[in-house]
């Protein structure tokens, strides 16, 4: 297998690669087992303050058109949830709000859906990334989840379905649509284009595009995991599902996409784009490789960028080594090598982040092949000679 390296931070005119298929994944498998024996980043992901509203400068997505609105909309999913397999009622029934962004008196012809992660608010972490999203051409949307403070996989996909229905709806005009979903997001989102194929006649997904930063992508695995280290989160899971692995099977693989790429290739999806840390200390490696293992074997052009360490001045993300030794009570022997972990979806500049947002951009922009079945790039953002 060949694998192109990147010293320093890559840039998007560089972004291609021969195709090669994929290998093995050992170490992920090892760092999947270190993670049952404890740890999980120390809790959930950090929330911006109430009130809050995070803006980003030298967006990777560019800066902000002049004129862009951002309207709050609520999203109810009743609809999308009388057409679609039953899941378990919300515990909380609150009607999600989601946040659109456009430019007026355009006739786009793209839509971008964002699916957030673990215990975030789109209002507060994701308007300064859907109103850099936004070109004459292009609109954003972002939703929250019923339960969304919890771990609603199956809610959240098919609240997204809404909100994307509810885009579609306001601009008829837009032809293509791209996912992006961040680590719990990258379930909902996973969950979202295999179950929207239910809604069209043809069994095409709504879906064209998917980004998945740091991706959870085996449901059962992160319920196992979760149940030794963050029981809370084991237990949201297993509500959201019906029941654990062992007596509700079909819901979790409904929930994980690695285990669902065959559908989505059926379903029309024409490209997957993932980015991932080897010591994410919160959604472990190994689920952002099964994914794109899973995908190019049903032949969806995919593209993983592993990332190995961040520059100094980065806030590297939750770590896995630090997550493990700190659960033994030990330092981290590898804090100084500023190794990559799980990176929160409001730093638009974490290399996690800021490679998918790029990858969005060439997409966007026309600079992305989608000719190639699969590829991989390793990016190493450290200081040389560490």
């Amino acid at each position: 297998m060949t694998i192109q390296i990147l010293p320093g931070r890559p840039q998007r005119q560089a972004l291609r690669s021969p195709a090669h298929a994929p290998g093995t994944a050992l170490i992920a498998a090892l760092l999947g087992a270190a993670l049952l024996l404890g740890c999980g980043g120390g809790g959930r992901p950090p929330s911006a303050e109430a009130g809050e509203v995070l803006r980003a400068e030298n967006h990777p997505l560019g800066e902000v058109l002049p004129g862009v609105v951002t309207e709050t909309l609520l999203i109810d999913s009743r609809a999308v949830q009388a057409q679609l397999d039953p899941v378990p009622p919300p515990q909380d029934p609150t009607v999600p709000v989601a946040v659109l962004s456009y430019l007026p008196g355009t006739a786009p012809t793209r839509l971008v859906v964002y699916c957030h992660g673990l215990n975030q608010d789109v209002r507060r972490v994701w308007v300064q990334h859907t109103e850099a999203t936004v070109r004459p051409d292009t609109v954003a949307i972002a939703s929250n989840y019923r339960d969304n403070e919890r771990f609603p996989v199956a809610r959240g996909a098919h609240d997204t379905i809404a909100a994307t229905l509810r885009a579609l709806e306001r601009f008829p005009t837009v032809e293509t649509v791209y996912l992006f979903g961040v680590s719990m997001g990258g379930a909902v989102s996973a969950t979202a284009i295999t179950e929207s194929m239910a809604l069209s006649p043809d069994g095409a997904s709504l879906y064209q595009h998917w980004i998945a930063p740091e991706p959870l992508s085996n449901l059962a695995e992160a319920w196992a995991e979760a149940s030794v280290a963050l029981p809370q989160v084991a237990e949201d899971i297993a509500d959201d599902a019906g029941g654990t692995p062992l007596t509700a099977p079909g819901a979790y693989q409904r929930r994980s996409g690695a285990l669902n790429t065959g559908l989505m290739a059926l379903g029309g999806l024409r490209t997957l784009t993932l980015t991932h840390a080897v010591n994410d200390g919160l959604v472990v490696y190994n689920q952002g490789r099964e994914l794109a293992t899973a995908a190019a074997a049903a032949g969806i052009p995919t593209q993983l960028w592993t990332l190995l360490r961040v520059a100094p001045e980065q806030e590297p993300g939750t770590q896995l080594s630090g997550a493990i030794t700190g659960f033994f009570g030990a330092p981290d022997p590898t804090g100084p090598a500023g190794l990559s972990g799980h990176a929160w979806e409001g730093d638009p500049h974490h290399p996690i982040m800021r490679i998918a947002f790029e990858q969005l951009a060439a997409l966007l922009d026309g600079e992305y092949d989608e000719t190639l079945p699969y590829f991989e790039y390793v990016v190493d953002e450290g200081e040389p000679g560490f």
